[in-house]
C-alpha cells in the first residue's frame, strides 16, 4: 500500500475479537439561556476507536501486541483492524452505469428511516470484492483498490446498469499510546484493573 504512515500488516484477529470499542462522532453543543439547543457537526465522517486490552487472554497474546506496538512505533504507523461487530456488506449499491465512468466508490450505506449515512473510510479486502451488474456478478473486468476505496472497470458499465458489490473490509487505525500498560500481569490473569490499550481509527479519505 501506498498510504503515508501506514503498515498493511493486520492487527491480531484473536485479540480485536475480544476488543471493545466502535463508531464516535464530534459535536459541539451550545445550550441557549432558555434551554434550547444549538449543535453543531464538526466531523462529516466518524472516528472510531477501540481498547484491545479486554482481548488479551493469554501471555502469547500480549507477547503479540507488544511486538506490534514495536514495530509501529507506538503512535507513529497506522495498520489495519477488523472490528468484529462490522466488517462486512451485502448487496451494497455502488452506483449507476453511465457509458463513460470507471472508477467507483466502495463504501457502507447505514439507514435509519429515510436517512443514510455512507462510510467512507475503509479499507476493502480485496479476495472478498464481489460485483454484480443488474445482480449478475461479474468475475472479470475490475480491480480493486485497497488504499483508495474503490473498484475501476476495464471498461465503463452501459447506462442505466445497477451496480452492487458484497465485500468485508477493515478499519484504518493506530496505537493511541506510545507506552503499553506498566501493571501488565493484570492483563493476562484477568485481575484487578484490566488497563487500557487505545486505538483510534485514522482517516485516509
Amino acid at each position: 500500500m501506498t498510504i503515508s504512515g501506514f503498515h498493511d500488516v493486520l492487527f491480531p484477529e484473536d485479540i480485536s475479537y475480544g476488543s471493545t470499542g466502535g463508531p464516535g462522532f464530534l459535536t459541539r453543543i451550545l445550550t441557549l439561556g432558555s434551554g434550547h439547543e444549538q449543535r453543531g457537526r464538526m466531523w462529516s465522517q466518524s472516528r472510531a476507536e477501540y481498547n484491545c486490552a479486554y482481548g488479551i487472554k493469554e501471555t502469547t497474546e500480549l507477547d503479540a501486541v507488544r511486538a506490534f506496538h514495536y514495530c509501529r512505533y507506538g503512535r507513529a504507523y497506522g495498520f489495519p483492524y477488523k472490528d468484529w461487530l462490522d466488517y462486512s456488506v451485502t448487496g451494497q449499491a455502488v452506483g449507476t452505469g453511465n457509458a463513460s465512468t470507471k472508477i467507483f466508490d466502495l463504501k457502507k450505506t447505514y439507514t435509519s428511516g429515510a436517512y443514510t449515512y455512507d462510510r467512507l473510510n475503509i479499507l476493502p479486502v480485496a479476495n472478498t470484492v464481489r460485483i454484480y451488474f443488474d445482480s449478475v456478478e461479474q468475475t472479470t473486468g475490475f480491480t480493486v483498490s485497497r488504499e483508495a476505496a474503490t473498484v475501476t472497470f476495464t471498461d465503463a458499465p452501459g447506462t442505466g446498469v445497477v451496480i452492487t458489490a458484497d465485500f468485508e473490509f477493515h478499519v484504518p487505525c493506530r496505537f493511541d499510546t506510545d507506552k503499553l500498560p506498566q501493571a501488565i500481569e493484570d492483563l493476562v490473569s484477568g485481575g484487578g484493573d484490566t488497563g487500557e490499550i487505545p486505538l483510534v481509527e485514522v482517516r485516509i479519505k
